[in-house]
């Protein structure tokens, strides 16, 4: 007996409908699609990329930062609130000159022009001038301090200006009036000329002696600075001391000072002589004798209080500190607490004469 097999079942081939079904799936067509041209319409936001790059723009939060920069202007105006300090006067052309007692104008070849500042100031030496009964009076500058009626009215002139001291320094510009110089003078002249100088005297023939030594100092107006204003502040206290040349010990000022305390000495008048030689005396102001000098008590006597400073010069000192010329005039620092003392640079004392004012100015 033959066996009989089930035949396998083959595969059914797919049918046209299903590979147009399947087609139509694949296709798209079962249904509306969205069209691909709206999609590439999110080209344009795809342009919020660029706008993105706006950070860089934001960054000039860090531009604005300049703000601090213009602040720079107010930290300095805190810095440095005072005004800069004043420029100084321009220096001026010096001359020196000796003016002599014995003879009439003098000209000192000194050309003032117009429009000038001119400063003349006492530098040393002493003269005199006649006297009833044969007498002489030695002065400086600045004249004989008191009242004064010449023994010489007879067959003299006049003195050259009336109004000032007998045996004080005058000057005059070209041949302009005379005027009165004494210690220190400052003026401003109004037309050119040469400067002349004389004393003021009325006979120069009766042994007037003696010489008077000044610099002049000449500045263009034009150069000249305004005055600035002074600053309120603390006001000196201002002392007026007489110092004689004949003490033969520190003359105590009673003017205290305290250490670190600052002020300035200046000359004001009066002449005094020193030791002797030969039965002559040299006199002379603050600023001393200005030649070399030997005295012939060296070595009798005490020594100078500062050998290094002129003969006859003013000096002084604080409490028993070191020692300083003040000559016309002088700034000082306490060095030290103590009273400030004066005398005349002179080994000895008791051939000595004559008196020297000043003036003291302390701060606070």
């Amino acid at each position: 007996m033959s066996e009989i097999h089930a035949a396998t079942p083959r595969p059914r081939p797919l049918g046209p409908i299903f590979l147009l079904v399947l087609l139509f799936l694949l296709t798209g067509c079962g249904g509306a699609k969205p069209p691909v041209a709206p999609v590439t319409q999110l080209i344009p936001q795809t342009q919020i990329i660029p706008v993105t790059q706006i950070i860089p723009v934001t960054q000039v939060v860090q531009v604005t930062q300049v703000i601090q920069v213009t602040q720079a202007p107010q930290e300095t105006a805190t810095v440095t609130p005072t005004q800069p300090p004043p420029s100084t006067q321009p220096a001026p052309v010096t001359y020196m000159f000796d003016a002599s007692a014995s003879q009439d104008w003098q000209d000192s070849h000194i050309i003032l022009p117009a429009n000038y500042q001119v400063s003349i100031t006492y530098v040393t030496g002493a003269w005199n001038f006649n006297f009833p009964g044969g007498g002489m009076y030695y002065v400086g500058p600045d004249g004989y301090p008191e009242p004064y009626t010449s023994g010489q009215t007879e067959n003299c002139e006049p003195a050259p200006l009336l109004a000032a001291p007998t045996g004080s320094l005058i000057a005059r510009v070209g041949s302009g009036p005379p005027f009165l110089v004494g210690s220190r003078d400052v003026f401003k002249t109004q037309s050119s000329g040469n400067l002349f100088f004389r004393i003021n005297d009325d006979c120069l023939q009766d042994n007037d002696d003696g010489k008077i030594t000044v610099k002049v100092g000449l500045i263009p107006a034009a150069q000249l600075l305004p005055p600035t204003q002074e600053q309120p502040g603390p006001q000196p206290t201002t002392y007026d001391y007489i110092v004689a040349a004949d003490q033969g010990a520190w003359q105590d000022t009673g003017i205290p000072l305290e250490k670190g305390q600052q002020g300035t000495i200046s000359y004001v008048f009066g002449i005094w002589s020193f030791n002797t030689r030969g039965g002559w005396r040299y006199f002379v102001g603050p600023a001393g004798y200005p030649y070399n000098y030997t005295s012939v008590m060296s070595g009798k006597c005490g020594s100078l209080p500062l050998p290094g400073a002129p003969f006859g010069a003013l000096v002084a000192r604080i409490g028993t500190g070191p020692v300083f010329v003040v000559g016309l005039e002088a700034s000082f620092k306490a060095g030290q607490r103590g009273n400030l003392l004066f005398r005349i640079n002179d080994d000895c004392m008791g051939d000595d004469y004559g008196r020297i004012s000043v003036k003291v100015n302390v701060m606070p």
